[in-house]
């Protein structure tokens, strides 16, 4: 399965234009997208080219704390440390037409082949190294992006061109499909998560969500799947309750009231409530307050 467009966000009146003044823009809502569907459990095979390809030169080559462009090797993959952003970044390159620079990365792609792939995940997910496994990788990046050479051949703002072609052509290839509501939004997800096809066997991303938050196990037992949670309960340590935004409705429920942590899960087809009471998570029905399944905390 493989989307040609990404549902978003974009009430009226609103615009992702911006490649203008700011060229940046485009890159940051690619990066925010790719993520949500991401916790959707969608691959990153299964999300349109462009936005996979815009995700990674923002990662390889934005720097994150100026937003200024350049190759930025300390920045260069994370968060996720992963190697094929590389070939990404030289296919957006070749998409853009700057064939001569996606040369140079498709060097640097040959180069670092040459290392132990275990040794250039780490270097890229900027993990501890020992110098002699750190350096040798390190050397390849900057004699590429930062010898003189290279800015003499192609210009001191070569990023700088090449991030404001890419944003114009995020916008002009429009590999989004708003909605100016979060209903209809959260609609046209529903229609993709469902779609999905293996979706009960996809790999959680969230260590966390395993274990603390069991949604997606306690909602396969009314047949329905995980879509999306929102916290509404918080017993703190001290013992104090902490009430979010959402919680009105459900205060007088007997359930809420014992649960330590309540949770409205968001299915692909309705809403439940998820409460933790002591060493289990209960599926709950919101509209009533029965209890229908539950699971002990910590059960894989």
């Amino acid at each position: 399965m493989r989307l040609d467009k990404l549902p978003i966000w974009q009430p009226e009146g609103s615009s992702t234009s911006g490649h203008e003044d700011e060229p940046y823009a485009a890159y940051q809502t690619a990066l925010s997208t790719v993520e949500i569907y991401r916790r959707l459990y969608l691959s990153l095979d299964e999300l349109p080219d462009i936005l996979v390809e815009a995700r990674a030169f923002a990662i390889g080559v934005i720097n994150h704390e100026d937003g200024e462009p350049g190759w930025c090797v300390w920045e260069f993959m994370n968060p996720d440390g992963d190697p094929e952003n590389v070939p990404r970044i030289r296919r957006f390159l070749e998409r853009l037409g700057y064939n001569a620079l996606a040369k140079e990365v498709r060097a640097v792609e040959i180069e670092l082949a040459t290392f132990d792939p275990a040794d250039v995940i780490e270097f890229f997910a900027g993990n501890q190294m020992s110098e002699e496994r750190h350096t040798p990788i390190l050397e390849v990046m900057e004699k590429r992006f930062e010898h003189p050479e290279f800015h003499q051949r192609f210009g001191e703002t070569i990023w700088e061109q090449v991030a404001r072609d890419g944003a114009k052509l995020i916008e002009d290839t429009s590999p989004y499909c708003p909605h100016s509501t979060m209903d209809g939004l959260k609609k046209a997800q529903r229609s993709i998560v469902d779609a999905l096809p293996g979706y009960e066997t996809r790999e959680q991303q969230n260590t966390m969500w395993r274990s603390d938050q069991p949604f997606h196990r306690l909602l396969l037992n009314v047949g329905e799947r995980y879509f999306h949670d929102d916290c509404l309960k918080v017993t703190r340590s001290d013992g104090t309750v902490v009430l979010h935004y959402g919680a009105e409705p459900y205060q007088e429920l007997t359930v809420f009231k014992e649960a330590s942590r309540v949770s409205i899960l968001t299915s692909t087809k309705g809403d439940w409530l998820c409460c933790h009471i002591g060493d289990r998570s209960w599926l709950v029905d919101p509209k009533t307050g029965n209890k229908l399944v539950s699971t002990k905390l910590g059960e894989q």
